[in-house]
């Protein structure tokens, strides 16, 4: 049977942390104020991984866009402007604390098949980035109202 990648988005009104899994292996990713903070492995991480039989883990700061096994992740930030060398398609578009507040210049040209509003998103912020996803007929899931994000893309 292929190894199954997940990726989880989980619930937090202060960071983002998101994690692939494939097998018993994750890779995490998490605002760079949080990457060492010890309850995260233990509130959010351990119960997951439990279930999951989780056994290596490797922590990165998450950044503005990466790729883990072709899946291919945008993460808007304020401080950045978006690089042209990011692909076309992305498979999901994560909005979190550092969204910048004007989301043009992060779609133009871009192929996006989901996005992802994290619950430490200014409520401003949000209702902008809505709107323009709802124009371009991208789904969104909120996270403030639907809750914590998993997806397999196969």
């Amino acid at each position: 049977f292929p190894v199954t990648i997940r990726l989880v988005v989980y619930n937090h009104k202060k960071f983002t942390l998101v994690e692939f899994m494939k097998g018993n292996q994750s890779q995490v990713f998490v605002d760079s104020l949080y990457l060492h903070d010890p309850s995260i492995e233990k509130y959010l991480l351990s119960p997951s991984h439990q279930f999951f039989n989780i056994r290596h883990t490797e922590k990165h700061v998450l950044p503005p866009s990466f790729e883990v096994d072709s899946l291919t992740m945008l993460c808007p930030h304020k401080n950045y402007e978006p690089q042209n060398k990011i692909a076309d398609t992305v498979e999901v578009l994560l909005l979190t604390r550092q969204a910048p507040y004007d989301p043009g210049p992060w779609l133009k040209n871009k192929t996006i098949r989901s996005a992802v509003i994290t619950g430490a998103v200014g409520p401003r912020t949000a209702e902008r980035w809505r709107s323009s996803l709802d124009s371009l007929r991208i789904p969104i899931h909120d996270m403030v109202i639907k809750g914590a994000f998993v997806y397999s893309p196969r």
